[in-house]
Order: structure tokens, then C-alpha cells, then sequence
């Protein structure tokens, strides 16, 4: 029987809370992002003590998702030398340091400044978080604990959205800079994950970590397993050229790549930094700020019902009704949009905009939001998943600064419906690539998964 299984009956409670409590940098780096929609539309206008232009507000919105390329770096640097929890809890510095910055800032160029380092931190965490959670987690809850992040990055984004819109730039700078506090404070007590031990010849320590995270004393056949697996890896010394050359790496990281670009091609960063802007678009008479926090509100409850299904329908069917319904939903916005920028009377349909974009925050954030990280943190072997969590959260990070930046210039050129018409079009081709290439890894430990990808390294484990 496989030892995964035996430990099954074990209690989950300690790997929730150091799961839940790891994911509070999640909800760090969500205000990051929620910041954005409520804060934009102020320091464009009279509002704001300082002059702000539409482009320049465009820069202060991309600046974050910049800085995430970079994060993912300084990750891999450090993150096989002092530990995933180590890095995690590192990145609690320059999120503070953000928020001052914006709190005392004087001009559009330190707004940027702070969201650039604030990006940094996003990047070292989105990086960091799936290696943490996948090497405490055992299968029966792995898929779970990998779908909090979602659900802690929907909590982040709904503070910003709720508070943003009725403080002032400076006071909700203050209420952001106690997350990263509290986040340090509370996640300092959990353990390091069983698996960077053994990769640092610590055994008594793996041991101890493992007894914590299972609840249970009967750890001894489940740490032999992993004993095997990381010194097979290790022998295996992992490069960034594996992840291209290694069979079974390569095949992971086309997948890997794919539902990534399937979430960040419906929009998703342009469409949480405009939000309030693109709903000032439609003829609606409802306050925009209202509409964008009944959105945060319906896709945080939307990302609580994946954590409860995604280990009983899997990641993949889930991803093809999410990634089905978000370009549907992409496609009825951009045809309102073009009815508007024909002159065609749409006063009927005014209430198309809102309700598509709420359904469209439902499908993402039960598919295509949480389950690529999830994905991510289970599908590569443990020599190259730094580096794979490296490339794919550059990825990801340069794909969505371009699809932010690339929003205003789209939507001021050509109009609104342009972009989103093409967000539609693209996430229907990756509906294909997740149909016919993704593969179902629910209910699966680590070697089963590197066996099916055809990981010849990983056969030889007991």
C-alpha cells in the first residue's frame, strides 16, 4: 500500500494551518493588486495632491506585475539555501517597504518605485508558495491547500476593493502595511517542509517536520519515500536546461505553460486594475466602486467552492469549465462594447457588463485562478521545481505586465471591444491546448505523476 495512503486516516489540521497560515503572504500580495482598481481612479483627478496622467497611471499599475518578474530570481537564489519558509517569510520586508513608500510619497515616480518592490515580493512568493504547500501536503488534501492561495489572494484583493474607495491613498497604505506584519508574525512558528531537510542532510529535522505536519507518529514509511525520492534527485542534480532536455520536465512545463497562458490571456491583471474604470465605461447607473466589491465578494465565495471540489472533480475538468465560461463571458463584454462603439442603443442590455463580469470572476476563480499554481507545486520532480517555479512565475509575471499595459493602448485606439474580443478568442484556443494535452493528476502521489510523464529517474523509488 502506498505510504500516502496509509497516513490518510491521519489528522489534517496542523498541515491546514501551516498551509493557511504560509498562504497569508498570498493576502499580502493580493492588496497588492486590489490596490489598483479603487486607487487608480483617484489620483488621476483632482483628488490626488499630485498630478497623476492616464499613461502614468497605466506605469503605476504595471509597475507591480514588473516587479514580480524579477521576485521569482531572487527566489531561486535563496530558496534551496535557507528554506522555503525563510523566503517566505522575507517577503514581508519589501512588502512593508511598499507600503510606506506609498504612504509618503510625493509624486507618481514613488508610487511606482513601491509597487516595483512590492512586486519583487509577489514574485518570490508566488514562486515559493507552491514548493511550500506541495511538500507538506499529502495527496488527499494537496489539491485543496493548493487552491487557498486563490482564496487568500480573492481575501487580499476584497480588502483593498471594500476600504479603498472611502479612505484616503494614505490611510488605506496603513491598514495594507499590518498584513505583511501579521503574516511574519503568525507564520514564523510553522515548520520547514520534510523535503528541503533531506535535501540539506537533516533527517532529525525532516523527522521532526513531518511528525508535526501528520499528527501522527507512524511517519517512518512516508519519510524513507521521501528519503528516496530526494537522494534519486539529488543524484540528478537539476538544471534550468532539464526542464527543456529531460522528457518528462519538458512535457510538464509545456502544460505547465499553457494553463498559465490561459490565465493570464483572459486579462486578468488589466481587468482587476481597471475595474472601476471599465464599469464607469458601461451605462449602468449603479457606483462602480459598489459593482467591484460585490465582484470581490462573489469570487471570493467562488474560490472557497473549488478548495471543497477540486479534489473530488479534479484540476482538469474544472479547468475546462472555467476557461469555457471566462471566454464566454469575454466575448458577450466585448460585443456590448462594440454595440457602444457602433452608437447602437444598448440601453436594454445595460446590465450585460456587470453580470458577465461576475460570471466571468466565478469560472476564473474556480479553474483558471487557483488550479496552475496548484498544478505547479505537484507536477515537477523536486531537483528542478525551484527553477520550474522560477520560469513559470517570469512567465507569467512578463505575460500579465504585457496584457496590462497593452489594455489602455488597445482600449483608447481601437475601444474596448478590441481587447476583449481578443482575450476571448485567445482563451478558446487554450481551451483546445487544455482538452487534448492537460493531464488529470488529482489522487496521484509525486512518483505516479512523474511516471506518467514518462520521469525515468523516478521509477527506480520502492
Amino acid at each position: 500500500m502506498s505510504t500516502e495512503k496509509k497516513v490518510s486516516n491521519s489528522r489534517i489540521g496542523t498541515q491546514l494551518l501551516a498551509g493557511v497560515l504560509a498562504n497569508l503572504s498570498i493576502v499580502v500580495a493580493g492588496t497588492g493588486f486590489g490596490w489598483t482598481s479603487p486607487s487608480l481612479p483617484k489620483i488621476v483627478n483632482d483628488e490626488n495632491e499630485f498630478p497623476v496622467t492616464p499613461d502614468q497611471s497605466s506605469w503605476i499599475a504595471t509597475a507591480l506585475i514588473i516587479g514580480i518578474v524579477f521576485g521569482p530570481i531572487v527566489s531561486l537564489i535563496i530558496v534551496d539555501r535557507v528554506g522555503r519558509k525563510s523566503t517566505l517569510l522575507a517577503t514581508a520586508f519589501p512588502s512593508l517597504i511598499c507600503w510606506i513608500l506609498i504612504y509618503f510619497a510625493q509624486s507618481y515616480k514613488w508610487l511606482m518605485i513601491g509597487r516595483f518592490i512590492n512586486g519583487i515580493a509577489v514574485g518570490m512568493t508566488y514562486t515559493t508558495i507552491p514548493l511550500y504547500v506541495g511538500e507538506i501536503a499529502q495527496v488527499s488534501v494537496r489539491g485543496a491547500l493548493g487552491t487557498i492561495s486563490n482564496i487568500c489572494y480573492n481575501v487580499g484583493t476584497l480588502i483593498c476593493f471594500s476600504i479603498g474607495p472611502f479612505v484616503t491613498r494614505q490611510t488605506l497604505a496603513l491598514i495594507c502595511m499590518t498584513f505583511p506584519i501579521l503574516f511574519f508574525i503568525s507564520f514564523f512558528w510553522m515548520p520547514e517542509t520534510p523535503y528541503f531537510y533531506l535535501m540539506r542532510k537533516r533527517g532529525k529535522s525532516a523527522e521532526k517536520s513531518l511528525f508535526w505536519l501528520r499528527d501522527n507518529k507512524d511517519v517512518k514509511d512516508e519519510l524513507q519515500e521521501m528519503t528516496d525520492l530526494v537522494e534519486i534527485e539529488q543524484r540528478n542534480k537539476g538544471r534550468l536546461i532539464d526542464l527543456a532536455i529531460v522528457k518528462g520536465n519538458r512535457k510538464a512545463t509545456i502544460i505547465v505553460l499553457g494553463i498559465f497562458s490561459a490565465q493570464q490571456f483572459s486579462g486578468i491583471s488589466a481587468i482587476q486594475a481597471y475595474g472601476s474604470i471599465i464599469f464607469n465605461q458601461s451605462d449602468l447607473q449603479l457606483n462602480s466602486d459598489i459593482v467591484v466589491i460585490i465582484m470581490g465578494m462573489v469570487t471570493l465565495v467562488s474560490s472557497s467552492f473549488t478548495t471543497l471540489v477540486v479534489d473530488r472533480f479534479g484540476r482538469k475538468p474544472l479547468m475546462i469549465v472555467s476557461t469555457f465560461g471566462c471566454s464566454l463571458c469575454l466575448l458577450f463584454i466585448a460585443i456590448y462594447f462594440h454595440l457602444k462603439y457602433c452608437a447602437v442603443d444598448i440601453s436594454v442590455i445595460s446590465w450585460l457588463p456587470v453580470v458577465t463580469m461576475i460570471l466571468f470572476f466565478i469560472f476564473y476563480s474556480f479553474g483558471n485562478g487557483p488550479l496552475p499554481y496548484a498544478v505547479l507545486g505537484e507536477i515537477y520532480p523536486t531537483n528542478v521545481k525551484a527553477w520550474a517555479t522560477m520560469l513559470i512565475s517570469i512567465y507569467s509575471a512578463i505575460i500579465g505586465s504585457i496584457v496590462t499595459k497593452i489594455y489602455q493602448i488597445v482600449a483608447d485606439g481601437w475601444g474596448e471591444h478590441a481587447i476583449f474580443y481578443t482575450f476571448a478568442v485567445v482563451e478558446i484556443i487554450f481551451l483546445f491546448f487544455i482538452i487534448f494535452v492537460m493531464f488529470e493528476t488529482k489522487g496521484k502521489s509525486f512518483r505516479e505523476i512523474q511516471e506518467h510523464l514518462g520521469a525515468s529517474v523516478i521509477k527506480h523509488i520502492p
